[in-house]
Order: structure tokens, then sequence, then C-alpha cells
């Protein structure tokens, strides 16, 4: 995986991509888990460099129990 760079400014598809993350996975942490996102117009969003890697590293470092990667949760779990 590459380094997100502070100043660096991403699509949601570029992000998906770099994350390697389904968009279900990435819209289930930015509405449930507060992930940083810019929305430009209802559908449009960028995300910005700085603050994925500051989320991420937060998320990181308040960790007290050992997570899977998967980001399950119930809203996952009724999918068919």
């Amino acid at each position: 995986m590459r380094k997100i760079l502070p100043n660096e400014i991403f699509t949601e598809e570029e992000l998906l991509k770099l994350l390697n993350i389904e968009q279900e996975q990435l819209d289930f942490i930015r509405r449930k888990k507060g992930f940083p996102v810019s929305k430009i117009t209802s559908r449009h969003r960028l995300y910005i460099g700085f603050s994925v890697m500051q989320w991420l590293k937060k998320q990181e470092t308040e960790s007290t129990e050992p997570e899977s990667n998967n980001f399950e949760d119930e809203s996952f779990s009724n999918q068919g």
C-alpha cells in the first residue's frame, strides 16, 4: 500500500482503491465512525490525506481490543 501524503486530496474512488475497501465499508465508517470527509455536493465527496491519516492513527491508539479489518456491524450482516 502506498503512503497517504498529508497534502493529497482523494476522490471517493481513489480512497476506496487506496484503502482496499468496498463502498459499503467506507459508507459505514463515514456515517457511524466519524471518518473525515469534505462534502462538495450531496453526491460528491473528497478526502484530505491529513485528515484521513489523523483518523486512522486515532483509531489505532484508542483501540483497546483487537478488531477485525472488515468493519462488520449488524448493518452488514443483514445483507443477503
